[in-house]
């Protein structure tokens, strides 16, 4: 059983934990995170999850994503996630914070990234994911509109592409 900590409405640490598969007390919140792998040309690394996932099976993500386990911050969980999902090691200097978004019970956090590599150069998990590809801004904003992504706000996928933070 994975186990996660807790944070408060302010996103500050409790001190408390909960298991991962169980809704937390009101006013507690767990944290998620997302790595969103850019190449040169601007094109972000999607992934299509497998269809044994229990949400959202076999339909179209984000690079790379999961939720933080207790005791790590939540771009440790994001560079976690990176390397296990998608074989991509990335060094924390490297990565950049793009937005924190809270839902009724989580914490929301995506990070940024430039891996400027073919599809053939990531390792998949086969376990969460079933295939890989590069796309740009406005397919995306397509497939999500389509109902081929994951139900992200369109404003936030919008804003992962517009975020000028220093990426190498």
């Amino acid at each position: 059983m994975e186990i996660v900590d807790l944070y408060d409405k302010d996103h500050r640490p409790t001190g408390e934990t909960s298991p991962r598969d169980t809704v937390p007390p009101e006013g507690r919140y767990m944290q998620v995170v997302h790595m969103c792998v850019f190449n040169a040309k601007g094109e972000l690394l999607v992934q299509r999850r497998s269809p044994e996932k229990d949400r959202y099976p076999g339909i179209w993500d984000l690079s790379a994503g999961g939720f933080a386990k207790a005791g790590e911050t939540a771009q440790e969980a994001a560079l976690r996630e990176t390397a296990e999902e998608v074989g991509l090691e990335c060094r924390p200097q490297d990565v950049s914070f793009v937005l924190s978004v809270p839902f009724r019970w989580i914490f929301d956090d995506f990070f940024r990234v430039t891996a400027d590599l073919p599809i053939e150069a990531f390792t998949i998990l086969e376990s969460e994911v079933t295939e890989l590809a590069w796309v740009g801004k406005d397919a995306l904003l397509m497939m999500a509109a389509d109902g081929l992504f994951v139900d992200y706000d369109p404003q936030i996928l919008s804003d992962i592409f517009d975020h000028s933070g220093s990426t190498t």
